[in-house]
């Protein structure tokens, strides 16, 4: 009988790190969305690392409120702080030690839009050769595509005479 006591005192004193005994009792498979007020599945939620307890956690509203609730926080946000935003982005451009970052970023976006020929990169040149304004453009874009073809019509020509060379 002692023995029995024994087990039976070694299961009470587990380890830390051993599992619990009954985890399908704590398993949950739905959740409740505290803005549409509708009981839903897990996979309805989106999931997020939780720093503090070193684990991912299910978000609190579900995918489709997530959506609604971020664009209007945001909204609110961005008119109760725009002045103060428009003004570390005026000192953040004016510090010499960023300059040269956002000038290399700059630079590196216009080579990647210059070679993907975007519709950005094209209405600049329609500006610069043809003297055709941004907003006339953006109304046409059948503009925009006539330029871009030209510009593969006149790469492509280069590429075969560079190629005899």
């Amino acid at each position: 009988m002692s023995n029995r006591n024994t087990k039976v005192q070694n299961q009470h004193q587990s380890p830390a790190f051993a599992k619990p005994l009954l985890p399908a009792v704590f398993s949950i498979s739905s959740k409740v969305c505290p803005i549409c007020k509708t009981e839903k599945d897990l996979s309805n939620f989106g999931k997020y690392f939780s720093k503090e307890r070193q684990k991912y956690r299910v978000q609190n509203y579900c995918k489709s409120c997530e959506k609604s609730e971020k664009k209007r926080r945001s909204a609110e946000y961005y008119e109760a702080n725009k002045e103060a935003r428009k003004q570390y982005q005026k000192e953040h451009r004016a510090n010499p030690n960023n300059k040269e970052k956002l000038k290399a970023v700059s630079q590196k976006f216009k080579i990647k839009y210059r070679e993907e020929l975007q519709d950005c990169y094209v209405r600049d040149r329609l500006t610069q050769d043809n003297k055709i304004p941004n907003y006339v453009s953006r109304e046409l874009p059948e503009i925009v595509e006539a330029k871009r073809l030209q510009i593969k019509i006149k790469r492509k020509i280069k590429s075969l005479n560079n190629g005899k060379k």
